[in-house]
């Protein structure tokens, strides 16, 4: 026969799956802190930079846009994108870039190699 007393305790296994518990939400608690905590730091320097990037890939497109370069309005937003691109490739400023190819062409796309700038 079973006596009541003995029903009212809990076993040993059942106590130590309680105290397990708590430390396991703890350590979930503490290890989902750290990923949001690092990604806080992260995530602010891509919205910038995409933010820098589309800034100054608009002010190419604009000086391109003001020049007279008979290239279409799609192909003025492509070589904005590859102007940028390719100068934070080579670590230079793509400002600088696009002021060379002024300097240097006038944006004059129909000038061969062989075929001084136009001054």
């Amino acid at each position: 026969m079973n006596s009541p007393c003995r029903r009212s305790t809990p076993s040993l296994g059942h106590l130590h799956k309680k105290k397990g518990l708590p430390l396991r939400r703890i350590l979930l608690k503490v290890t989902l802190f750290l990923v949001i905590f690092s990604f806080s730091f992260y995530l602010p320097n891509q919205v910038t930079e995409i933010k820098k990037r589309e800034k100054t890939i608009q002010e190419i497109v604009s000086v391109l846009q003001s020049r007279q370069t008979d290239l279409s309005n799609v192909v003025k937003e492509d070589l904005a994108e590859a102007i940028y691109e390719e100068a934070i490739r080579y670590n230079h400023d793509p400002k600088f870039i696009l002021a060379l190819m002024d300097t240097e062409s006038n944006f004059y796309n129909w000038l061969s190699p062989r075929q001084e700038p136009r001054v």
